[in-house]
Formats: C-alpha cells, structure tokens, sequence
C-alpha cells in the first residue's frame, strides 16, 4: 500500500454510510482516502512521511458543504454598512448617520423588511431628505432601497421596461418612486450608475470570508453567484492550496437568448480549475414573500405575488428540457407554492436521468411534496431563513403577508425528508449566517439555537440531528449529482473532512457551540484549532 500523506486518528468515524458503525481513524493519500478502520490498522497506512493527527476523541464527518451561498456577491456588499443588526427604523437612522460615504455614496446591505413593521417600503420614513445618495440591499438580495438622490442620479422614474415578470420600481399613489426597488432589473438601475466596488479589496474579503468558512468545518460550498467576475475571483481563490471547493451554477434568465443554453452546456462539461467547476445552470422562477415577488396560487394579503419571474412560463420548460438533454443540471430558485408547482411538473416529465433541484420551498401544496419523492427531485434549503425572519406569534412580514395555511406549510424540511427527497442545507450567505453548526441546530429546533425562550415555527417540521448532518454531507452531494464517494468517508472517495470536538448528536442547543478542530479539503489541512 501507497503510505499515507495525512493520517487522522482516535476519532468517532461517521462514514454517512447507511448501516456502518463508527470507525476510529482515516489514512489518505493525496486527495483520495486511502484506508478507513481502526487506529492500528490505519497507523500500519502511515510512514516517515505521513503527517498524524491525534484528534483525541473528537467527531470526523465527511466535509461539511453548504449547498446554497453566494460568495462573491457577499463579499462585495461586505464592502458596505452593515444594518443586518438594526432591529427598528430609528436603528437605520443611526447607522446611516455615523457611516462615511465611499466615492460619494453609502451602501449597505442586510436590512431586514421586518424593521417597518408592515408599513410600506420607502426611504423617506427614514429621511425624507439625505443629500448623499443612498443603496441599501434588504436582506432577501432580491429587494432594495433607494433615496431621493440615487433614484435622481439614475434617472429613474418608475416607467422602465425591466423585461422579466417580476421586477419593478415600486411607485407611490401619486406615481413617484418610493425608493423599493424590486428585483435585479429594478436594483441595477441605480447599481449602473453609483462608483464600482474595488474588486482588489473584495478579493481580499473573500479569502477571509473563505478561511472562516473553513474555521467553521465548511469544505466547500455550492455557489449560486453569476455576477461579472465571479469566477475570476474564484479562479483567484483556487490558486491557494488552503482553499474550499466550489460548485458554480451559472445563470440562466428569463431574457437570456438561447444561446445561453449552449454556452452553459460548454461550461458544465469543461469549465472548472483544481477546486472548483460548473455544476450546472441556476433558473429564477420567482423572486421572495417578503418582497412580493414570489409566485402564489393565491395572491398575499397585499394582492402581490401573483406572477412569475419568466413572462411566459412554457419557456422555462422549454429551457429546462434543453438543458437537462444536454447533461446539465439545473437549480431553479422557487420559493412560492405556484413556483414550486411549475418547477415540480417540469421536472418530473424529464426522463434523461440528470439530477436536478429546487432551491428555497418556503410553501409548498402538499401534493408537490410527494411528486418530488417519486421524481427523485433535490432539495436545498435554508433552515435559518424561517428561524431568524420569521417570529412565533406570525408577526413577522413574511408570515402576514402569507397567512395562516400557508404559515403551516412553510420551510417543510421534515415533511421532504420524510418522503425520501435528499434535503440538502445551506445558509445563502450573505442571507444569512453560514456557520453550519448554527443552521443545524436551528433545524432541529426550528428556533434560534440561542434564544431557549423562544418557540418553535413549525415544529412538525423540526429535522433529527442525522437528517440535519446528512443535509451538509451526503444529500449536498447529492444535489450537486456527485456520485464517486463526496458526502462519505469510504475507501478511494475525495478526502474532505471535518472534526468537531463534541456529540453532534447531543442537544441541538450545545451544537453552535461545539469546536472545530480540523477542516481538512483535498486530503490537506486547511484548518486546525
């Protein structure tokens, strides 16, 4: 036998191997594992070369992957004011006034909708006049805010043609712009004309950004971004050999030509760099509740939600079709029930044996659910969007603008589960944190892990502490179509791994506090406590 490079020992194996019990140590030779069973007889893998690692009891499990982030576009609205901790306007107010334009304007990112408490979106209830113009991304990516001056350094006047379904320039009753900006149409009005974000400094960001995923046991993640430069940055990040790995999913929009279809083929099956390649093609059919964007059966309480992001539905099916003919898979973000209904239909007609998913489901009909256990049908979805946007007593935006049926249905992790559909979790970072002990534990719990006094939203659809490790391993794998081994721990599959100091499957509340002690990616310690 080849000596081993890395030896990992005195360890509680969990190989996510359906029926194997726990072994005690992993040998790996470069970036393949090579041996799995006992200390001693792994130890006999080893020789004068082999680095050994002690963990002394802690948990490994294969890498931990989030099956949903956007990377480098969290990383460029991390250049901005963050006002993800503002709780009420007057907390908007505050940050604006301490924080120090750049280039002559202020961005920010991570206002949640919820700080209006029900109240119409608009920039002047929290200054009527602020001479300096003023970008903020709400929460949800989907949506922003827009001042007086940024919507007149545009031009904007709320009669664009933004092409798609869905986005729009939200107008007051006597026609003026409110500043809510709907969608990336609408959002990049005013994006195209305020000063470029310096790519040398979120370059920087996004190592950093990168290096904490991995000092939180996260081996690589699914990358839903698309923007210009994406992929250079991360050609960037590849050239490290402490990095993640990444599966991008290129884009593919409604106003697209077809040509895109083609293009994203060539990409799938020969783009890709020592740690990262395309996965497959990302389709929008809705936007968000909270936005008013999402696509209904029946309309929100504000008579919004009612269209979907491809003006004409039949394309989307006539893209997926081609697509998936072409070998590549696709993730279709789908967050409303009549979203998830279209998405559902097309995709159980495919018959070619690719693998695809939807991405979000935050209300589901239940006969979606089944058809997508019979159709082999993926899921990924973020746990910690309910928990951390959403209250127990329904409060909260998304659950007024829902009501209570469709409150009942939403975010049904359990219920997917339950009927065989791989569920795999993730975080959508910047949404929301991508620490994947926190989204675990909130899954489990559906509360916040750190909020004991607080109740449960939805409880039936609280995940057990296997399901919820399977989400970050065996099903992430699944949903990006691997098949030689990712998601386990087992003889010639890629050696990614995480070590966590403590029971996994103890109570979910101790799990966000429990420390990582190794990250290992490609059979090379990224990091180590």
């Amino acid at each position: 036998m080849t000596d081993a490079t890395l030896v990992l020992t005195n360890a509680t194996v969990l190989t996510q191997v359906d029926g194997a019990p726990p072994e005690q140590a992993v040998a790996v030779h470069g970036d393949r594992v090579i041996a799995v069973g006992t200390t001693g007889d792994v130890l006999a893998a080893s020789g004068p070369g082999s680095t050994v690692v002690d963990l002394a009891g802690a948990t490994l499990t294969p890498g931990w992957v989030d099956a949903h982030t956007h990377v480098v576009q969290g990383a460029l609205m991390s250049l901005g004011v963050d006002f993800s901790r503002c709780e009420c306007l007057d907390d908007v107010r505050r940050a604006l006034h301490e924080a120090t334009p750049v280039d002559g304007w202020i961005r920010g990112f991570g206002l949640n909708h919820n700080v209006f408490d029900g109240s119409a979106i608009t920039f002047d209830v929290i200054f009527e006049a602020f001479a300096v113009p003023v970008l903020i991304r709400l929460y949800d990516a989907h949506s922003a805010l827009a001042n007086r001056a940024a919507l007149e350094r545009a031009g904007v006047s709320g009669r664009e043609d933004l092409g798609q379904g869905v986005a729009r320039v939200v107008l007051d009753a006597q026609g003026n712009p409110t500043g809510h900006l709907l969608e990336e149409a609408a959002i990049h009005l005013v994006e195209s004309v305020a000063p470029t974000q310096d790519r040398a400094a979120a370059k920087s960001l996004l190592r950093g950004v990168t290096e904490d995923m991995a000092s939180v046991g996260l081996t690589g993640t699914h990358v839903m971004d698309d923007l210009p430069g994406s992929v250079e940055m991360i050609r960037v990040l590849d050239e490290d050999p402490s990095g993640l790995r990444f599966w991008v999913y290129g884009w593919m929009q409604p106003d697209h030509s077809d040509d895109r279809i083609g293009e994203l083929a060539g990409l799938v099956h020969g783009g890709g760099g020592r740690r990262w390649q395309y996965a497959g093609a990302k389709l929008f059919m809705d936007g968000t509740i909270d936005g008013g964007t999402a696509w209904l059966c029946h309309p929100d309480i504000h008579g919004e939600s009612i269209r979907p992001a491809w003006r004409d539905p039949e394309r989307y099916v006539d893209v997926v079709r081609r697509l998936s003919a072409r070998g590549v898979s696709t993730a279709t973000h789908a967050i409303g029930d009549a979203a998830v209904h279209h998405c559902v239909r097309t995709l159980s007609e495919l018959s070619d044996g690719v693998r695809h998913r939807i991405e979000h489901l935050e209300t589901v009909c239940p006969e979606d659910l089944a058809l997508m256990g019979s159709a082999g049908i993926a899921a990924s979805m973020q746990p910690t969007h309910c928990t951390r946007y959403t209250s127990a007593d329904e409060t909260d935006d998304w659950s007024r603008r829902l009501g209570r049926e469709r409150v009942d249905r939403g975010w049904p992790v359990a219920e997917l589960g339950g009927l065989g559909v791989p569920v795999a979790l993730g975080s959508d970072w910047p949404v929301a944190h991508f620490d994947p002990r926190i989204v675990m534990a909130d899954a489990r719990l559906r509360r916040p892990a750190d909020q004991r006094a607080d109740s449960p939203r939805q409880p039936r659809q609280a995940i057990s502490a296997q399901q919820a490790l399977d989400g970050y391993t065996s099903h992430a794998a699944a949903a990006a179509g691997l098949s030689d081994g990712a998601g386990t721990i087992v003889v010639g599959g890629p050696a990614d791994f995480t070590a966590v100091d403590g029971d996994l499957f103890g109570p979910a509340d101790e799990v966000p506090d429990l420390p990582i002690i190794v990250t290992v990616v490609g059979g090379s310690v990224v990091y180590q406590r």
